[in-house]
């Protein structure tokens, strides 16, 4: 691994080429959101010095592998959503989505602030 962006954006490094992870299924606060700095640090602290396994899926309009990405057997996406550092895409499995709703109720992570913003509407609000 490279570098952590953000809570859902990675650089990584394989023998034969460099290239962005996008993890699937999951929306993290932007950097300058609120938590976007803690749930950042968060993934960065649990990949530290580990190695990653990524299965792909598609490339989005950024030019970034969207996929999931395992260290041993957690998968990352439902690692984030699990310790309240990111929202489940509408389409995620139920199985994210109880994850996430658990979270809030223990108010992990993001779910510490009464009413965080979803990462889509501050993109909005915050367009580059």
């Amino acid at each position: 691994m490279l570098r952590v962006h953000d809570g859902d954006t990675l650089t990584l490094r394989c023998p034969e080429r460099r290239f962005k992870l996008r993890l699937r299924g999951v929306d993290a606060p932007e950097h300058r959101q609120p938590r976007g700095r803690a749930a950042r640090r968060a993934l960065a602290e649990l990949l530290s010095g580990q190695a990653l396994r990524v299965t792909s899926y598609a490339v989005d309009r950024y030019g970034r592998v969207i996929g999931d990405a395992w260290v041993g057997d957690r998968e990352l996406s439902m690692w984030l959503v699990e310790r309240g550092w990111a929202w489940c895409a509408p389409s995620a499995p139920a199985a994210c989505h109880t994850l996430q709703a658990q979270a809030r109720r223990q108010r992990f992570g993001l779910w510490q602030d009464d009413n965080p913003e979803p990462p889509w509407a501050w993109r909005k609000k915050h367009p580059r």
